[in-house]
């Protein structure tokens, strides 16, 4: 027998062997908007083409992440009123005339935007509260931090 000749059975197992890994690498869906998460970290654009950081699950991710925060002009913290940190926080930025600049789930309590000299509206919603920081300012050359803190028993949110 020619040793080319494949057998018609043989056929089909070495396209399921091929063709399926393939099938399903093409399935997976586009992103949006430019994302990538490494370590827990997800680093990325807005539509609008504004970077930001999220994460900060754990202390390495933690001390990954203030390594980075230089970069960025305003740093969002998230956790409840006990201390304990809050991720898949629903976050949206707009410009001082309404134009949004930032829409984005948290994949962790700390969020970073890199944002131009400006005044911002920043709404937060966790569970089923939205807490509102109006006309936050940010300077020239010098970040800005903010913690928002959740009241999950009562439902109440409050910033500092």
């Amino acid at each position: 027998m020619n040793k080319f000749f494949v057998k018609p059975a043989n056929k089909l197992r070495i396209a399921s062997l091929v063709g399926v890994p393939l099938a399903l690498l093409l399935a997976q869906p586009l992103p949006l908007a430019a994302r990538s998460i490494s370590s827990g970290i997800d680093t990325g654009k807005s539509p609008t083409g504004t970077p930001f950081m999220s994460g900060g699950v754990g202390r390495e991710e933690r001390e990954q992440m203030a390594k980075m925060a230089q970069d960025y002009d305003l740093k969002l913290e998230f956790a409840d009123r006990h201390g304990e940190y809050l991720s898949d926080v629903q976050v949206s930025v707009d410009d001082e005339h309404g134009k949004q600049i930032l829409s984005t789930t948290t994949e962790g309590p700390w969020l970073f935007v890199d944002l131009p000299q400006g005044k911002y509206h920043v709404k937060a919603r966790y569970g089923n509260r939205t807490e509102e920081i109006k006309d936050l300012e940010i300077p020239q050359g010098r970040q800005v931090s903010r913690l928002l803190h959740w009241d999950r028993t009562a439902q109440q949110i409050s910033q500092r």
